[in-house]
């Protein structure tokens, strides 16, 4: 069963106690489900044991190195929710990976209600997971070491922090 992975700030979306029932911020749906031409992006797993890859695919674009969080949605109950998903080629730095990005499309408020109330379901059963900026690293010097990725087309900051990291490994 296919996986999407979203990005988001968990502090936003637990600034209200929404594993109790309380409603959700609007500054979770205004910073974390931000649109452009009601669409939304994501990145599609086979399973949750590839969310390392999902997680690769965005860090390749960041300018700095910085923690995040990510939530996993399952794609067959975003689809009976009435959520549209269509296949877009990511922008991402692993060519391998730039198939693995979809468009959350169509979106009104009907449909980003759902899928807010999908990410608060997978925050209730702990379907998220926190990099920590030494972890992006980590995985940003792997993606490099296995040829995946090149040093050189990453953002300055991100590259020196990986190179430090490349450079422990090869002590």
């Amino acid at each position: 069963m296919p996986l999407l992975v979203r990005k988001i700030d968990k502090g936003k979306w637990l600034q209200n106690d929404i594993l109790r029932g309380d409603p959700v911020s609007a500054d979770a749906i205004t910073n974390c489900l931000k649109t452009k031409d009601n669409r939304l992006s994501l990145w599609r797993i086979p399973d949750r044991s590839r969310i390392d890859d999902a997680v690769l695919a965005q860090t390749t674009m960041f300018g700095c190195l910085d923690s995040i969080d990510v939530v996993i949605l399952d794609e067959k109950t975003l689809g009976e929710r009435g959520i549209s998903i269509e296949n877009v080629r990511g922008d991402t730095k692993v060519a391998e990976l730039a198939e693995w990005h979809v468009h959350v499309t169509d979106l009104n408020v009907d449909t980003l209600a759902e899928l807010a109330q999908s990410i608060v379901e997978s925050l209730q059963t702990e379907r998220e997971e926190r990099y920590e900026k030494g972890r992006l690293a980590r995985l940003l010097a792997s993606a490099v070491s296995q040829d995946r990725l090149s040093l050189d087309e990453l953002r300055e900051d991100v590259r020196n922090r990986v190179a430090l990291v490349l450079a422990s490994i090869n002590r």
